[in-house]
C-alpha cells in the first residue's frame, strides 16, 4: 500500500493530502529515472504532473537505466505475481507463457525500435 493508515477514512484522506513515500524509501528497488516519473504522476498538483500520454511516452522512451524488457517479460511478470488462481494456472499451462526468469529479451534499443 501506498499510505499505511489505521482507517478507510484516514487512508482516503493520505491520498488527498499526503505525498506517497518512494519506493526505494519503502525498500523497493525501482530505477532512479522511473521513480521519478512515478512520483510525478502521483503528484497531488495536476500543474505540475504529466499532462498527457504523449509526454509520459517520451519521458518514458528516454530512460536510461532501465533493464531489458518486452512483451514477453512483461506477460511472464503478470503470470509471476498473479495470486495462485485457475486463471493464473491457464496462463502459465494451457497458453504457455513463460515465467520472466525464463525469458531472454532482445537488445534494449532493438526493442524500442
Amino acid at each position: 500500500l501506498v499510505f499505511d493508515e489505521p482507517t478507510l477514512t484516514a487512508m482516503a484522506l493520505a491520498h488527498v493530502q499526503k505525498t506517497p513515500v518512494k519506493p526505494s524509501e519503502r525498500g523497493v528497488y525501482v530505477p532512479p529515472g522511473l521513480e521519478s516519473i512515478i512520483m510525478n504522476l502521483l503528484e497531488k498538483d495536476p500543474k505540475k504532473r504529466i499532462s498527457d500520454a504523449g509526454e509520459l511516452h517520451r519521458k518514458l522512451r528516454s530512460l536510461t537505466d532501465l533493464p531489458r524488457w518486452c512483451e514477453d517479460a512483461a506477460a511472464g511478470w503478470w503470470i509471476s505475481n498473479l495470486p495462485e488462481s485457475e486463471a493464473r494456472h491457464k496462463l502459465i499451462v494451457e497458453d504457455e507463457i513463460p515465467t520472466t526468469a525464463e525469458i531472454d529479451c532482445p537488445n534494449l534499443e532493438t526493442a524500442r525500435s
